[in-house]
Order: structure tokens, then C-alpha cells, then sequence
């Protein structure tokens, strides 16, 4: 009969003792044999507890679109997996992650099962998901922004030259009539100035994040430095 034996150092592992398995193969001889020598004293099979943790899925990749889209929304079904092995092992898990898409997506997205990567000496009680990603075609809109300046100075005022710059941002078609100059900031900051240059960088320092990409004209402005006057 086996049994589940604990080592003074913790270690678990499923074993028969000598004595015992002497016993068993004595009764099970005949009458008229004996049991002379065995060549081990005894049978360990190594155990280790396993626990099961819910780890969120995620994609294995962001997979290339073509031009002029952006990837609108990525399902995963199911989104989240039971994992089971050692409690050591898996306390080093945050996330199971699936295997990458290596073609590019076409316009119309893609529907299809990926294999979980499941780390060494774990499982799961399914090996796949099912992916689904969908694209969104992209527009452009153009501004004129006033610039602002950032942390001018104490008692210094800045003009921008020019005053004003072109702005011209990338954003899904769905969101065209989202987005209005009062939600878009165009600025430079002064504390970036250099020693050895005279100009100040523009950036858009306020948009909304589903903004994909941004072009400002010019890059870059000079600028006047003047003193308050005092009244």
C-alpha cells in the first residue's frame, strides 16, 4: 500500500517501505518459497501540490493593419482561463498569453482560434481561444490652433512667433464629429529652451486619447521675450 510521506524539510512524496513491501510480496508467494533479497529498500514518487489560479488572456501580439486603418476592437472568447500546477510557479503568473498573429489583417479583420502559451509544467482545461479583431478606417481633420506658452518666467512675458499653427490629426471615421478645437491644445514649453538654440518645439499638449497620430506646421516657433512692466 502506498503512502503520502512528508520529509522533515516539507518535502511530500508517495512511497512503500521496505518492511511493508516484504509483507506484501511474502503473501503473495507460495507457501514453500521465500523471500531471500529485494534490491531497494524502498519506492518514492515525487508529489507536488498543484492550485489553480484565474489568469486573464491576452493577445500574443498587436498584428500589423493595413494603411489607413486602425484596429477598432479585439475580442477574446473566453477571456480568462482556470491554470493549474505549483503554487511557486504560478505566483509568478500574472497573465496566459496566446500565440502571435503573423500575417497582416486585411480590412475586414480577422475571426479565428490561437493556441494558449501555457508555461511548463501547467495546464489548463482548454488549449485555445477564439479571436476576433475588427478595423476602422481612418480620417484626418485639420486646425489652426493659438499657442500657448508653458511655464514662462516670472515677470517675463512670451510671444509666440507665429501665433497661431496648423494642426493636423489622425482619428478613427467614427469619431470625426468628436473632437472641435476646444478639446486641443497647441503648446511649447518654455523651460525645454536650450542654451544654444533660440526656438521652442510645439506639441499637442491636450487631445483625446483615441487621437492616432498628430502633424503640426511648424515643428518648431521663435519667440519675443519681454519684461512686465511694473504698474
Amino acid at each position: 500500500q502506498l503512502h503520502l510521506i512528508q520529509e522533515h524539510d516539507g518535502t511530500e512524496y508517495i512511497g512503500i517501505l521496505r518492511r511493508e513491501l516484504s509483507e506484501a510480496l511474502t503473501t503473495r508467494v507460495s507457501s514453500t518459497a521465500t523471500v531471500v533479497q529485494t534490491s531497494f529498500s524502498e519506492l518514492k514518487i515525487a508529489t507536488h501540490k498543484r492550485i489553480q489560479k484565474k489568469l486573464p488572456i491576452l493577445l500574443g501580439n498587436k498584428p500589423e493593419v493595413p494603411m489607413g486603418y486602425t484596429i477598432e476592437k479585439i475580442t477574446l472568447s473566453p477571456d480568462s482561463v482556470l491554470v493549474y500546477g505549483e503554487a511557486s510557479r504560478l505566483a509568478q503568473l500574472q497573465e496566459i498569453r496566446t500565440e502571435v498573429i503573423k500575417d497582416s489583417l486585411s480590412s475586414t479583420g480577422i475571426s479565428r482560434k490561437l493556441k494558449l502559451k501555457l508555461p511548463y509544467d501547467t495546464y489548463s482545461d482548454f488549449d485555445n481561444v477564439q479571436v476576433k479583431i475588427t478595423l476602422e478606417e481612418l480620417t484626418e481633420r485639420s486646425y489652426n490652433l493659438p499657442i500657448q506658452i508653458e511655464h514662462v518666467p516670472e515677470g517675463f512675458t512670451i510671444i509666440p512667433l507665429p501665433s497661431t499653427a496648423d494642426v493636423t490629426i489622425t482619428l478613427p471615421r467614427s469619431r470625426y464629429n468628436d473632437v472641435s478645437e476646444a478639446n486641443l491644445t497647441l503648446s511649447a514649453d518654455f523651460r525645454s529652451l536650450t542654451s544654444n538654440k533660440d526656438v521652442l518645439r510645439l506639441r499637442l499638449s491636450k487631445k483625446p486619447q483615441w487621437i492616432i497620430q498628430t502633424r503640426i506646421t511648424p515643428e518648431t516657433i521663435q519667440y519675443i521675450k519681454e519684461g512686465k512692466r511694473e504698474e
